[in-house]
């Protein structure tokens, strides 16, 4: 079942209607907003959460919301970019886990409809290797305007190299910092010329 992303109907999060009268909706459902097809010409943000919105301080078996200040930074670079997002981040197994992400993206004012998809959902392969298959499905309208955000060490997993270049590794303990989220914005204009 589809439900409409929180822009369009506050389906979302299993709730719909006014203050004094809720309807619980299934939480386990995608919203509409996630076409799984970047735009033509757009470039793409793959995005891990743990680490990179929130400071990853503890067990990675529980999600902890993504900090305010860390989605603005995000905010900015979506905003200089125009990019599109793809979840790389373990968050995007379980949809009431992607499903908060989009309603935090919208409480951030983050524009809605950015977040396009997720990386393939398989313990059989690393992270870098989720972004090239994603990568070979959509390249040719992306070419190489696309960067990674992450805590992982991306480029050290990477053995074909696609890696090198697009990867912005964040402190897991800091989480998306001013300068990363900079160096982000840099990536991602030098590479659409």
């Amino acid at each position: 079942m589809l439900a409409e992303c929180p822009s369009c109907m506050q389906r979302d999060r299993g709730e719909v209607g006014s203050s004094s009268i809720v309807k619980i909706v299934s939480p386990r459902v995608l919203p509409t907003c996630v076409p799984g097809h970047p735009k033509p010409g757009a470039s793409i943000l793959f995005l891990d959460i743990d680490g990179v919105l929130n400071k990853h301080v503890s067990s990675p078996s529980i999600a902890w919301h993504p900090e305010k200040a860390l989605l603005a930074r995000l905010k900015r670079v979506v905003e200089a970019t125009d990019c599109s997002i793809v979840l790389t981040s373990d968050w995007r197994c379980k949809d009431d886990l992607t499903l908060d992400i989009v309603l935090d993206f919208k409480c951030a004012g983050i524009k809605h409809g950015v977040l396009i998809g997720r990386t393939l959902i398989s313990d059989e392969i690393t992270r870098a290797a989720k972004i090239e298959v994603w990568l070979k499905e959509h390249g040719t309208s992306i070419g190489e305007r696309w960067c990674a955000l992450d805590d992982l060490p991306l480029e050290a997993m990477d053995r074909g190299h696609t890696m090198r270049g697009h990867v912005i590794q964040c402190d897991p303990g800091v989480g998306l910092s001013e300068e990363e989220a900079g160096a982000a914005i840099a990536l991602l204009q030098w590479h659409s010329q």
